[in-house]
């Protein structure tokens, strides 16, 4: 009967496991913080721009859309990049587009949009519409290099045997970010009501 031998982790690993796995995952909250805001944001959009619930729909699309393709497509640069990168692509990425959206002129960069739309022969679009689409498409690709750059860069701390587990508590710690997302979103749109 063969026994299987497990090397002895090195004086300080698990320690400096433990430090870079928790400042990953708070990382990593906060992607979910940038991601779920928009559903707090929705009510106020309808009623500032008049956006209809189809509106929004497709906006959401959109995202979906871009975030899906980008995971393919940044996974496989994060394998050239590195994991690390990877997050802080997406993290800077996603809190500026986020930045973004709450300070964008819309009527400026909205206007610029359509007359685009109109010399490329495309139907009218709500300025407004075209403008928070567009931050939010881009909030999508950032979005998306967040998963691949937190797997590469957590998988080589971790034995496979001890993976499942980690991933358990990893997925508790990322949930976090929607939670507080979700306690702290209406708490910050009151305080930053537009025209009040």
């Amino acid at each position: 009967m063969a026994t299987t031998f497990t090397a002895a982790y090195p004086p300080g690993f698990r320690a400096r496991r433990g430090l870079n796995w928790s400042s990953l995952g708070l990382m990593y909250a906060t992607y979910y913080m940038c991601r779920y805001n928009f559903r707090f944001a929705t009510p106020g959009m309808q009623t500032e721009f008049g956006f209809t619930t189809t509106q929004i729909a497709d906006m959401i699309a959109i995202w979906s859309l871009t975030y899906g393709t980008g995971q393919l497509v940044n996974g496989l640069l994060c394998d050239k990049i590195g994991g690390k990168r990877s997050m802080q692509i997406g993290a800077f990425g996603t809190i500026l587009v986020n930045l973004a959206l709450g300070l964008a002129p819309l009527a400026l960069i909205g206007g610029a949009l359509a007359a685009t739309v109109g010399r490329l022969g495309l139907p009218a679009l709500d300025p407004a519409f075209l403008v928070i689409a567009v931050v939010w498409l881009i909030n999508g690709w950032f979005q998306s290099f967040g998963a691949p750059g937190m797997v590469k860069v957590n998988a080589a701390w971790f034995r496979r045997t001890e993976r499942g587990t980690f991933a358990g508590i990893f997925g508790f710690m990322i949930q976090l970010g929607q939670v507080a997302s979700s306690k702290l979103s209406p708490l910050i749109l009151n305080g930053f009501a537009v025209g009040t």
